[in-house]
């Protein structure tokens, strides 16, 4: 085309856009006067309309593709506004560009020019569609498009299986995989990662192991994408060994199958083939450091959860918002508030978001490092509060013996709309036993089941029968347990068992402990609360009895220790010890000590003392 000709194009462009379709198609294409073919001068008027939208369709449709590869979505849409049809290009262009910013909005605009203009949905609009529905977690609009796709290929029933997945509706995934195969789609790589993690969100490892046999049929069971989804199926299934066959047979084992071995390993308690796999990774990102130092922190390994967090923070992997919930968790276990305090400050110098998840960990730690005050005020900084975060809180005014504020904090957390759970119940039971209300304890029990719907379980029986023994109402625990209507576990007994060693009865307490020796419970306590309840009834033979049983069962008691952290450094006792490098210092301080208290007329309380069942 000349210049003059794309000239005048432009010219009419603009008019044509202006004016109204009605009165443009009237006024000029129709009853073309003299006078206006004088004043146009646009083109030759033997051209016809269709000839005219055609040049003008092209060159829309090409700066419709510009404007989207740009970014300029606004201005394509603007253009796409005054357009009676375009083609499938321009929609691709569009629904892509609607896809790339996460924009739902803009793509049901370009849906409903769709319909409007009659354009029939072919396959990759169709395509481009249910993908921007899918990732918006839009499946009832997905579906609609998908049903009413006169063609689908692997791509359509992929990204619908990927969505019903994604949203949480994996049975349904399921079975359109099922469809798929009886409509003679063969599956790619991607469809069966989607199937696959369905399955391993469901748990199901006996339909898992079927598409791991599909898989191995296509060739495709080393696929690194489909290797990376099967090894998370069977780790999340328990299948673990199972999961290392596949791990091993892959050609390349990229960063995700690693890390989702590691968590395999962590999730089934093998921290040490974990840790083994964690160093052996030839490449690791912050989701793999966040899977071990969890791993660590979910087993009890504190320390090592710790100091695995420090040697990433000199890596270039840089912790994320996943990282800090198990770090503070170790510093809480281990009661290190000062190295929670260092983690804390580290969250604010690097300015990230307090987000809730974060927030619950710092209550719960500085509530476990006995820093009430600082858990309080975290708690009042968080901005959007969820149920787990008022828990924490609860649990920590109950913790430090404040039961009255935690009922408080209840009451509050019900007055601004948040509805409790069965953790949160046995927040304020505990709250309650810790300050001995036992009416205040009966009735949130009460309540608990009979207003708020939520089912009692072991752990809140336990609960009640610890609150009722500790206060001296045996008889009542008693009486609660012949009643409740679940069958008592080792936890409820324990709790009978201890306060039967409290207040002294010993044929309740003889009666708890065989209990738990039915229950093949072979925990050191209950060895020791029996012998201190025979202790002090002065039934000696039966402390005797308990120490052969201990010796012939294998059951040998585990020191007791204690710890306090000074500067940042944990330091740990165990009776009797005289390891540390300051202990006649130590000692010396002990003796001080001891010589004031009786100075100022102490006397040690011995009713409570525990008897050393090995001497």
């Amino acid at each position: 085309m000349k210049a003059l000709q794309k000239l005048r194009l432009l010219i009419f462009t603009q008019v044509y856009i202006r004016v109204p379709k009605a009165k443009l198609t009237q006024n000029i294409f129709q009853h073309p006067s003299k006078n206006q073919y004088q004043k146009m001068h646009l083109f030759a008027w033997h051209q016809s309309r269709e000839k005219l939208e055609a040049i003008l369709h092209m060159d829309t449709v090409e700066d419709i593709g510009t404007l989207c590869i740009k970014g300029q979505l606004k201005e394509a849409l603007k253009m796409l506004q005054v357009m009676h049809k375009v083609d499938s290009d321009a929609y691709v262009s569009l629904l892509q560009a609607c896809i790339n910013i996460k924009s739902i909005a803009e793509g049901k605009c370009i849906q409903t020019h769709i319909i409007k203009t009659g354009f029939e949905l072919d396959l990759d609009v169709g395509n481009k569609l249910l993908i921007m529905y899918t990732k918006h977690k839009r499946i009832e609009d997905a579906r609609q498009v998908f049903d009413k796709m006169p063609e689908r290929d692997v791509v359509t029933w992929t990204a619908m299986i990927g969505g019903y997945g994604q949203s949480g509706q994996e049975g349904h995934a399921m079975r359109l995989f099922i469809q798929m195969l009886d409509f003679g789609v063969k599956p790619n790589q991607y469809t069966f990662g989607s199937v696959i993690s369905a399955c391993a969100r469901l748990e199901v490892l006996k339909e898992g192991k079927q598409v791991y046999g599909y898989t191995v049929k296509v060739g495709l069971d080393t696929n690194a994408f489909v290797g990376s989804a099967l090894v998370d199926m069977y780790a999340k299934c328990g299948s673990i060994d199972d999961a290392r066959r596949v791990f091993d047979k892959m050609p390349e084992q990229n960063v995700v199958a690693s890390t989702a071995m590691v968590t395999g390993y962590v999730k089934n308690e093998r921290v040490e083939e974990a840790s083994e796999l964690f160093w052996r990774m030839p490449e690791r990102n912050v989701i793999s450091w966040n899977a071990m130092i969890a791993g660590y922190a979910q087993n009890g390994l504190n320390d090592n959860a710790l100091e695995l967090f420090s040697q990433m923070l000199c890596s270039v992997n840089v912790p994320n918002q996943n990282t800090f919930p198990s770090v503070l968790s170790a510093c809480g276990n281990l009661a290190a508030l000062g190295k929670g305090k260092s983690v804390h400050a580290h969250i604010v110098k690097k300015a990230f978001k307090l987000s809730v998840f974060v927030g619950n960990s710092l209550v719960t730690m500085y509530a476990k490092c006995g820093n009430i005050e600082d858990a309080r005020n975290v708690f009042d900084r968080v901005p959007e509060r969820n149920v787990i975060t008022w828990n924490a809180v609860i649990a920590g005014y109950a913790q430090h013996g404040e039961g009255k504020e935690a009922l408080l904090f209840f009451e509050q957390m019900q007055k601004e709309g948040m509805g409790p759970n069965d953790v949160t119940f046995l927040c304020v039971l505990s709250a309650c036993n810790h300050a001995g209300l036992v009416d205040e304890g009966c009735r949130y029990f009460y309540s608990m089941c009979e207003d708020h719907g939520i089912a009692a379980r072991a752990e809140h029986y336990a609960c009640m029968v610890d609150l009722l023994g500790r206060s001296g109402h045996l008889d009542e625990a008693e009486d609660f347990i012949k009643k409740m209507p679940l069958k008592p576990d080792a936890g409820l007994w324990k709790s009978l068992l201890g306060a039967c060693r409290i207040h002294g009865n010993t044929v309740l307490g003889q009666h708890a402990a065989e209990q738990l020796f039915e229950l093949g419970a072979q925990h050191t306590s209950t060895y020791v609360l029996l012998s201190n309840i025979y202790a002090e009834a002065g039934r000696w033979d039966e402390v005797a009895k308990v120490r052969r049983m201990m010796k012939v069962r294998g059951v040998k008691k585990t020191p007791g220790f204690s710890w306090i952290e000074i500067k940042n450094t944990v330091h740990t006792f165990v009776i009797g010890d005289r390891t540390h490098s300051q202990t006649e210092d130590i000692y010396a301080m002990l003796e001080k000590l001891s010589r004031e208290m009786k100075d100022a007329g102490y006397v040690p309380v011995k009713d409570t003392l525990l008897y050393d069942v090995e001497d």
